[in-house]
């Protein structure tokens, strides 16, 4: 039996929203922001389009 991901879509906004607030407060550009996180540049920019469902795991780093 496969389940299905749960996905709360307006969290997800938030929550990009969010962390391009702290980029742009930080003053990093997105490479750098990615850099500092620790993750892909274009993982970043899933997470803050709100097209990525991330684990609690990769937003901790």
């Amino acid at each position: 039996m496969f389940k299905t991901q749960y996905r709360d879509q307006s969290y997800l906004i938030l929550l990009g929203q969010r962390l391009d607030s702290i980029r742009v407060k930080s003053g990093k550009s997105k490479e750098d922001f990615a850099e500092l996180c620790g993750i892909d540049t274009r993982q970043l920019r899933r997470i803050v389009k709100a097209e990525s469902n991330s684990s609690i795991s990769l937003l901790k780093k």
